[in-house]
């Protein structure tokens, strides 16, 4: 039976890249070579040099591939960029969007590489394809700063989970897909309303881990919404000591699906 794209009713017949190729032009051009790392949502681990890049998949269509998803780039690159070589910078609304948009569109392909039931439907699939903008009322996505210095630059954890709710404890299922490149760390949740959280527009969830969030993340969705801007980078950085990336990844707790 052919594979059908995750985003168009198309057949699958090309492999995009886990992370395109100007991103990884860009590590290797900003510092030596070190090992990407990449923590699946079965906890399994995989490392390789930045400079091979062989991870790729085999999940969306030539057109999908070459047409909306390149634009995404194109509009991506000259935003993230500076963040990845750790210039500040003060993101408008759009820019917002636009990471937000990358984001998402790593989250569900990683989802849908690995076996197993995957968390993005394909309704999620189709309406982002035809959006190109986050889900406004179910998710939640972060920036943060990664000091680099002596670990690995690339960095990716995606895990679904059953994450409680700051105010009713409720448990909702959740995908939390946590990045870092270079000093540019995003974190993206997303997670399937029920009927009790369905009139809430912003849903906050109880941190597990005790760090100073606040200080260490800048939302940019749904910051943008609100039509705020968003300055880069916060006033606290991760690290490989107290504030690991690792913290990060698993500040929502919750036990897997």
């Amino acid at each position: 039976m052919t594979k059908q794209c995750i985003f168009c009713d198309s057949p699958v017949n090309t492999r995009e890249h886990a992370w395109p190729r100007w991103l990884i032009k860009l590590l290797n051009a900003t510092q030596e070579s070190r090992p990407m790392s990449l923590r699946r949502h079965d906890g399994t681990d995989a490392q390789w040099l930045a400079k091979n890049a062989p991870l790729r998949f085999k999940e969306v269509c030539a057109t999908c591939n070459n047409e909306w998803m390149s634009d995404l780039e194109s509009e991506s690159i000259p935003i993230m960029t500076p963040m990845i070589r750790g210039e500040a910078i003060t993101l408008n609304i759009k820019q917002q969007i636009t990471v937000g948009a990358w984001a998402t569109k790593c989250a569900m392909l990683f989802d849908a590489h690995d076996p197993g039931e995957t968390f993005h439907d394909r309704l999620d699939c189709l309406h982002f394809r035809k959006s190109l903008t986050p889900s406004l009322d179910s998710t939640n996505i972060w920036l943060g700063r990664y000091n680099t210095s002596g670990s690995p630059r690339a960095f990716t954890e995606h895990r679904t989970l059953r994450t409680p709710l700051m105010r009713s404890g409720n448990l909702v299922k959740s995908h939390v897909h946590t990045m870092a490149f270079g000093f540019l760390v995003l974190q993206i949740v997303r997670f399937k309303r029920t009927v009790h959280e369905s009139r809430a527009f912003k849903i906050h969830f109880q941190h597990v881990v005790n760090l100073p969030w606040d200080k260490l993340t800048v939302e940019i969705w749904p910051n943008a919404f609100e039509l705020k801007a968003a300055r880069w980078p916060p006033p606290l950085a991760f690290d490989d000591s107290i504030h690991h990336l690792q913290l990060l990844a698993r500040r929502f707790g919750g036990d897997s699906t």
